[in-house]
């Protein structure tokens, strides 16, 4: 999926909540460059995160097998999120970007108010309140 695609996906989620980007908090999950693996070397995820920052939003992410990101590797050093709900809560959306088997898809859902599904891993999670859009 082209990453331009995925930002026009968030932002039109974004608009339709009655949100920009501009002052938006994005969660990423998964930064490594394949599922169940520690390695973010050539992750779709840092072009990613890169077209957020440079649209507004504040971006986090959450990956079990990257515990932080040093600031070489996307231009600023953060430690991953633990998934619990209240942190959920904070976002306004959350952008599957790497599907590691150790994600809770259904309680992600459940807690996130939006989910932009790059990789058709929630295709079997209940979502009766339609929050998850694919990309």
């Amino acid at each position: 999926m082209e990453k331009s695609v995925i930002l026009n996906v968030v932002e039109e989620i974004l608009f339709k909540k009655g949100k920009r980007l501009v002052d938006s908090n994005i969660l990423i999950l998964g930064v490594a460059y394949k599922k169940n693996s520690d390695d973010p070397r050539e992750s779709p995820a840092w072009q990613i995160i890169k077209l957020l920052l440079d649209g507004g939003a504040t971006v986090n992410y959450s990956d079990p097998y990257i515990p932080s990101i040093p600031r070489v590797v996307c231009g600023f050093k953060t430690i991953s999120i633990p998934l619990t709900a209240k942190n959920l809560e904070k976002y306004d959306c959350v952008v599957l970007v790497t599907d590691h088997n150790d994600f809770d898809y259904q309680f992600i859902c459940d807690h996130s108010k939006a989910i932009v599904d790059t990789r058709n891993a929630f295709k079997f999670i209940t979502d009766s309140e339609g929050k998850i859009f694919k990309a």
